[in-house]
C-alpha cells in the first residue's frame, strides 16, 4: 500500500492493533468478544478518544479481515488517500 504501519504501538493509554502514524489512522481488527457485554462501550470510549487525539479509527471483524480481504484493503486505501 505504500504506507508504514506499525502494530500493537502505544498511543495515550491504548494498544491499537495498527496505525499509521503519518496518516493518523487507526486499523482495529475486532473478535468475537467485541460484541459482547461491556466491550461495544469501551470499544466505543477507546475510539472517541483516539479521535480527540487526532485519529482516524477503521474497524473491521476478523470474519470481514479473513472473507473479504479486498474490501477491507479498499477501505483502508480510501482512508489514506483522503487523509
Amino acid at each position: 500500500m505504500g504506507w508504514h504501519f506499525r502494530r500493537q504501538h502505544i498511543l495515550i493509554d491504548y494498544i491499537p492493533d495498527f496505525v499509521c502514524l503519518s496518516k493518523h489512522l487507526i486499523i482495529e481488527i475486532d473478535g468475537g468478544y467485541h460484541l459482547e457485554g461491556e466491550q461495544p462501550q469501551r470499544d466505543a470510549e477507546r475510539t472517541d478518544e483516539l479521535m480527540k487525539q487526532g485519529f482516524r479509527v477503521l474497524r473491521f471483524t476478523n470474519e470481514e479481515v479473513i472473507g473479504d480481504i479486498d474490501n477491507v484493503l479498499e477501505k483502508i486505501t480510501i482512508e489514506l488517500d483522503n487523509g
